[in-house]
């Protein structure tokens, strides 16, 4: 993914670029555009984990969406650290 794929809009949600300390992605529900979420990687697991932020709820199709989202970094994460040769 580029900088210029973002935002990506999914049937309920959407992700977007949202670079903080902690955060990388920001997810949104797609109807009121509200926060939901972040995205950022978890270093000691090496992958792209999900933060809800509290009081919010997920049915499965929006929680698939964002496994899918996050399997994909994680996918190209894991590639470029085996380019690297960091594991």
């Amino acid at each position: 993914m580029k900088n210029d794929d973002f935002p990506i809009t999914k049937k309920y949600l959407i992700f977007d670029r949202y670079v903080t300390l902690d955060a990388d992605f920001i997810v949104k529900n797609k109807r009121k555009k509200e926060d939901i979420g972040t995205i950022g990687y978890f270093k000691k697991w090496k992958k792209y984990v999900f933060y809800p932020y509290s009081d919010t709820y997920f049915c499965s199709i929006c929680l698939t969406e964002i496994k899918e989202f996050m399997e994909e970094l994680n996918e190209k994460i894991k590639n470029n650290l085996q380019k690297i040769g960091l594991i």
